[in-house]
């Protein structure tokens, strides 16, 4: 069950959702919103650093 909880609030931070849908969604404290948001983040940003890599290689 967990898994899937944590899945839920990684997937709703991708989409856009704000902390409050998240919650009202998954019943997770803000604390574990935070924790498991910032996740969502580290992959948005480093989904952005491979493209900006993969354009300046065909750059060159």
């Amino acid at each position: 069950m967990h898994g899937l909880r944590k899945l839920a609030i990684v997937r709703l931070a991708e989409a856009g959702c704000s902390d409050a849908q998240i919650q009202s969604i998954t019943n997770q404290t803000p604390e574990m919103i935070a924790y498991y948001r910032s996740k969502a983040n580290r992959k948005r940003r480093s989904k952005a650093a491979m493209t900006l890599a993969e354009q300046n290689k065909t750059k060159t």
